[in-house]
């Protein structure tokens, strides 16, 4: 069943199921038909965790180690996939033991002594990025974090990591250059004459997502876990409008896994109090997502 939600910042506008334009209300059967065929091939684990809305970035990096350490046991290589601005998590695994790269497309080439990042968001900047024709580059080396840039499906380099994490860069309403490639996306919008709002464009963005979780599977060893950290815990990414988004971009994460290849997720959140897809036991807004 071919199912995308449409929308942007503005939050899921409709969805297009099968060639045909629903509402969410029209859409609700159709979220839970895919959220109980991907728990058929999926082993998905509740755990009930309690995280406080007041907690720093270190705190939130402390508690998401001390939650999935015992998962984590083999303290080999890590990657960390669009990272941004934010340090913090790679510098941290790499005092926790892992030999930590990293990679994201916001450096651009002619960018590279500098020690920040210009913005993306610029007009120049999405020219010259919707230009680029793929690969990825080594840039250098920063407190023992091997860094690269390009887009993660492009990653090309035969080095198998043991975990691969996305901290608050997987849902960000396809905002994250290095997951999304919004860039690119601007380029099929501008080809295609299409708007934001577009079941062509949210067709090309679930491919996208597919594409990168199946380049996790391919680059991980067998034991190795890919970790999502929800963009709300983090105070990253683009966020969202309302939980029930949230909760459909969940549903969409399990139905790309269990098409991708994964056979057990872990969750780590609150129970669902309130949700059309989900029982009391289960959560609905997972914090932490573990995938192997």
């Amino acid at each position: 069943m071919d199912l995308f939600a449409v929308g942007g910042l503005e939050g899921i506008t409709y969805f297009y199921i099968d060639g045909e334009k629903k509402s969410l209300k029209e859409a609700e059967p159709y979220l839970l038909e895919s959220k109980n065929l991907a728990a058929k091939q999926l082993k998905i684990n509740n755990i009930e965790a309690i995280f406080p809305s007041n907690l720093t970035i270190e705190e939130v990096i402390g508690k998401v180690y001390s939650l999935t350490n015992e998962l984590l046991k083999s303290k080999g290589k890590a990657l960390d996939v669009g990272y941004g601005l934010n340090t913090k998590p790679m510098n941290y695994f790499t005092s926790k033991g892992f030999e930590v790269s990293a990679i994201d497309i916001i450096n651009l080439p002619d960018l590279h002594e500098q020690e920040h990042y210009n913005s993306p968001n610029s007009k120049n900047g999405i020219n010259k990025l919707i230009k680029l024709l793929g690969g990825v580059e080594y840039l250098t080396r920063i407190n023992g974090v091997k860094r690269y840039w390009g887009y993660f499906t492009d990653w090309n380099f035969n080095l198998k990591q043991d975990l691969i994490y996305f901290w608050g860069s997987w849902s960000s309403r396809s905002q994250n250059l290095t997951i999304g490639h919004t860039s690119k996306n601007y380029f099929y919008q501008e080809e295609l004459n299409i708007t934001r709002v577009d079941e062509r464009l949210a067709a090309l963005e679930y491919l996208i997502k597919t594409r990168n979780l199946k380049k996790a599977k391919q680059t991980l060893n067998p034991e190795g876990k890919l970790m999502i950290i929800n963009p709300v815990f983090t105070k990253l990414g683009a966020g969202y409008l309302s939980q029930k988004d949230e909760t459909i971009d969940y549903i969409e994460l399990l139905k790309i896994l269990s098409e991708t290849g994964y056979k057990e997720v872990h969750a780590y959140g609150e129970f669902s109090k309130d949700s059309e897809f989900f029982q009391k036991n289960e959560i609905s807004n997972p914090k932490i997502l573990i995938a192997e």
